[in-house]
């Protein structure tokens, strides 16, 4: 990865002025996901909102879209020259995803400045938009890669997601 962290990505992203930061207040009934979609049809940037209807003295208050919303971008933030093409990075994420990253175990750091355990976890905590207005609810997860390695033959697959929240409880979560 050309980052350490979601900061560094969000920081360079600031540094070469491709974020914006929206501090109007927007509502994350379906409006969150209109500015997005709209944004992103133009290849526009990405987009840090930092004013949420319902969250201002939530968890999180902050919600990071569009990151990874150009083919530009893609490149920057897996450290490839923004010239690969689709076709060229596929090779590139087979060979990745073929040698896993190791976890690593730190006692300390921003990782852990937040934990919520137990009867204290309440995924309504998190600004999860509604993205569109036939969508049964809110989506934690949108367009998401899951990959995952049979067990017995060792094949990958990768499958793409979209996860809705249906309750205050990860249990309340479905994916589809």
């Amino acid at each position: 990865m050309a980052f350490e962290d979601l900061r560094g990505w969000i920081d360079d992203l600031e540094e070469r002025r491709d974020l914006r930061r929206i501090g109007a207040q927007v509502d994350w009934d379906e409006e969150l996901g209109a500015i997005t979609r709209e944004v992103s049809s133009q290849s526009g940037p990405a987009l840090l909102f930092e004013n949420i209807k319902d969250h201002k003295n939530t968890l999180c208050r902050r919600l990071f879209t569009n990151g990874t919303g150009t083919r530009e971008r893609v490149c920057r933030f897996i450290g490839v020259p923004e010239t690969t093409s689709y076709r060229d990075m596929v090779p590139i994420f087979k060979e990745r995803f073929s040698r896993p990253v190791k976890p690593l175990i730190v006692g300390k750091g921003p990782v852990k400045e937040n934990i919520v355990r137990g009867a204290a976890v309440d995924l309504n905590q998190f600004p999860v938009p509604k993205w569109n207005p036939l969508d049964g609810g809110r989506y934690i997860m949108t367009s998401a890669t899951v990959v995952t390695r049979d067990p017995d033959s060792g094949i990958l697959n990768g499958g793409t997601y979209r996860g809705m929240i249906t309750g205050k409880t990860p249990s309340a979560f479905c994916s589809r």
